[in-house]
């Protein structure tokens, strides 16, 4: 039967992994991605400016459930003049809006566009590279010393206990 001074470390300890969960949070790195201008390059195309505080001006396009929006960008195109017919006399076009959402899905990125004053006649999404995710390893057997040791992770916390020469010893730690 435990004594008080082990249930009082055993408390002590699960209220430090607490803490340490609480304070450093889960284990995924968060990158901030900071203001970018927009770059026209010498073909016409361009590199969209990044805009980290303000929201997109259009509507979110239809789209399958179960995703979530990592990205959406908003594009302006003016499409070149089209010749009247029989004439060489031009019309010219009305600027179109765009947005196009990159959704994450168990299976994968997709995009889905609308726009704002045109129709969306056809659009194809190409992955350029594989998407790769990490794989979690939540389990860990060793060897601690002459005692057989298993550890488990629980977010930013990893608990253990190694059993061995007629003594079992816990372990908690928090992870960085």
């Amino acid at each position: 039967m435990m004594n008080r001074d082990a249930i009082l470390a055993l408390a002590c300890g699960l209220l430090g992994l607490a803490l340490g969960y609480a304070i450093w949070g889960t284990t995924d790195e968060v990158v901030i991605e900071t203001p970018a201008p927009s770059v026209t390059w010498q073909d016409g195309s361009v590199t969209a400016a990044r805009v980290v505080d303000a929201k997109p001006k259009l509507p979110a396009p239809s789209k399958p459930k179960g995703g979530k929006t990592i990205r959406t960008v908003e594009v302006t195109v003016k499409p070149d003049p089209v010749p009247e017919q029989g004439t060489k006399n031009t019309q010219p076009c009305e600027p179109v809006n765009l947005r196009i959402d990159l959704d994450q899905y168990k299976d994968g990125i997709r995009a889905s566009v609308i726009a704002k004053n045109g129709s969306v006649v056809d659009a194809a999404d190409y992955p350029i590279s594989p998407l790769i995710q990490p794989i979690p390893f939540k389990w860990a057997i060793g060897i601690d010393g002459h005692a057989l040791a298993i550890d488990r992770d629980l977010g930013r916390a990893r608990v253990g206990v190694s059993i061995g020469d007629g003594e079992v010893r816990y372990r908690a730690l928090v992870r960085f």
